[in-house]
């Protein structure tokens, strides 16, 4: 009996050092366990902790848009094709005291005139006027021949509105010549003459050809003929 009952207070104490054992080391895992959980949070909050950076997405560069240079959209005037007359043409026109021999020239008449000045020869020729399909409101004249020295050459112009009316005559000096010259108004015909003087025909002027440009105001310039050019001749 008295054995019974040491082994059952042997027992009881194994029991009793057992359960208490196993009762440390589990209050010591528990606590390992909540120092790892800190630890893991600690460095989770860290200040300064480099923040995770979402993934880049590739984006195609556009171009930006290409914007036209800047134009100028006030209308320009145009020049109409010129008007050359030679000998052809000479001979439509009006002579006084010219020859017409592949070129204009004086003749040998010396009936003294009052513009003669103080040459002995004087000739005068007027152009047959032009018509064009076009108002225009400058005009380009020029001419190809020789001058020689002792004689002179004088080039006049003038213009015809479409009402009909006849301009003055406009001198052309030697410095306006193959220049656009302003009309002071928008005309549709141009006529020139011109006149020549020497004191023998050895000196007189000789003219082979007269060219006469215009130029085509902007308002003006819708024509339904693209090239505007001679018209009917009157």
């Amino acid at each position: 009996m008295k054995k019974i009952f040491a082994i059952l207070i042997v027992c009881i104490a194994v029991g009793g050092i057992y359960f208490f054992v196993r009762a440390k080391v589990s209050e010591k895992q528990n606590v390992q366990q909540s120092e790892r959980q800190v630890f893991a949070k600690n460095i989770t909050e860290k200040p300064g902790a480099e923040p995770t950076l979402p993934t880049a997405v590739a984006v195609k560069p556009v171009a930006p848009p290409v914007s036209a240079p800047p134009t100028d959209a006030s209308p320009k005037p145009t020049a109409s094709k010129p008007i050359t007359h030679t000998a052809a043409d000479f001979v439509k026109g009006e002579f006084d005291n010219i020859v017409l021999n592949n070129a204009l020239h004086l003749g040998n008449d010396a009936t003294p005139t009052t513009f003669q000045n103080k040459y002995k020869l004087y000739g005068l020729f007027h152009s047959l006027p032009e018509d064009l399909s076009t108002t225009f409101n400058k005009v380009i004249p020029s001419y190809q021949g020789t001058i020689p020295e002792g004689g002179a050459l004088g080039f006049w112009i003038r213009t015809r509105t479409s009402d009909g009316t006849w301009s003055t005559w406009i001198e052309v000096g030697a410095e306006n010549m193959n220049q656009p010259i302003m009309l002071e108004s928008p005309a549709t015909s141009w006529q020139y003459r011109l006149t020549f003087f020497a004191n023998d025909t050895a000196t007189s002027p000789n003219i082979t050809s007269v060219t006469v440009g215009t130029e085509v105001p902007p308002l003006a310039n819708n024509a339904p003929d693209d090239d505007p050019g001679r018209g009917s001749a009157k």
